[in-house]
């Protein structure tokens, strides 16, 4: 799969064109999710059980392998590719699950609607660094 991703970048590679790689996903794999809680709903209802942050470190050795592998195919184009972290840019000492009451997840490996607004809103200073060079 990395070869692919090495053989697509080289294919479009054009003056002027740069290219993000996202790297692992921050997963929330120390909850428990119950859609049916977490789905937008007319009635309130319960709220979902809490959920612990993950520790910012055990986020990192979770994507070693893959951010790793990234890693050296961002290599091969080092005025053309950037690679992003999620949690570089997601966490701080721990990776919020919650913020402001609201959860950040939809299930173990997706942000929802305001996860998503989150890791933008985080990753925009690196995102127009990217885009002004």
């Amino acid at each position: 799969m990395f070869a692919f991703i090495a053989d697509w970048l080289g294919v479009r590679q054009r003056a002027g064109r740069s290219f993000v790689v996202i790297g692992a996903q921050v997963t929330a794999n120390q909850c428990t999710f119950s859609n049916e809680r977490l789905a937008p709903a007319p009635l309130p209802h319960a709220p979902p059980p809490s959920c612990p942050p993950k520790p910012r470190e055990q986020a990192l050795r979770e994507g070693a392998k893959i951010n790793a592998a990234l890693a050296r195919v961002v290599a091969k184009f080092p005025d053309r590719a950037q690679l992003l972290i999620p949690a570089d840019i997601f966490c701080g000492e721990t990776c919020a699950t919650v913020k402001d009451g609201t959860w950040l997840y939809l299930d173990v490996g997706h942000f929802n609607v305001v996860g998503s607004r989150y890791a933008i809103t985080r990753a925009q200073p690196m995102l127009v660094d990217l885009l002004r060079n």
